[in-house]
């Protein structure tokens, strides 16, 4: 149950955002355009840093969720689970190590990061769109995680994140009954 009372037993985060739909559709447009929008990196990939990152901050709710999405897209579902399960042994594909690193110490420790940590992401083959765009989700995340936590939602269970998934990877992102977003 949430900690705040105006959101009763819900136990999604759209209900914040219905609820407080002014403040917050902005951050479903902007979760739209980082996560579905042009980008080197598929939608399956991105969702699987989201997954990721959200791992990384502790965050079930969006680890769960965003699993399910990645998976829904196509991503292997033995290394998402692994990736947020036990990162250090998963078995990523050498081009996106040094991207799942960057995420990581820009989710970890972001003041600690260097231009070599940049150039290891380029001299993989990736452009430097891409690793802005690495920091976009790294960033989307940090909020996301703690707009979760900070409200009191708990993970879902997993057939709750199984559809979850399966409608953002078909619907996109955006507020409710906001087609613009995809």
């Amino acid at each position: 149950m949430p900690f705040v009372s105006f959101l009763g037993d819900e136990k999604e985060l759209e209900a914040l955002m219905m609820h407080q739909s002014e403040r917050y559709q902005p951050f479903g447009a902007l979760a739209g355009h980082i996560l579905t929008g042009p980008s080197e990196l598929s939608k399956a990939e991105r969702e699987t840093i989201a997954a990721y990152v959200s791992a990384l901050n502790a965050c079930g709710y969006c680890t769960g969720t965003h699993s399910a999405v990645a998976k829904a897209l196509g991503m292997d579902p033995a290394l998402v689970d692994a990736l947020v399960t036990d990162p250090d042994n998963a078995p990523v594909d050498d081009k996106l190590r040094p991207l799942l690193a960057y995420a990581r110490k820009v989710t970890e420790m972001p003041s600690k990061l260097t231009q070599s940590d940049a150039d290891a992401v380029i001299t993989a083959g990736w452009s430097e769109q891409t690793l802005s765009d690495v920091v976009a989700i790294a960033a989307l995340f940090a909020m996301a995680n703690r707009l979760v936590e900070g409200h009191g939602f708990e993970a879902l269970p997993q057939a709750m994140n199984d559809l979850a998934g399966a409608r953002m990877a078909k619907n996109g992102y955006g507020s409710p009954g906001d087609e613009s977003v995809q």
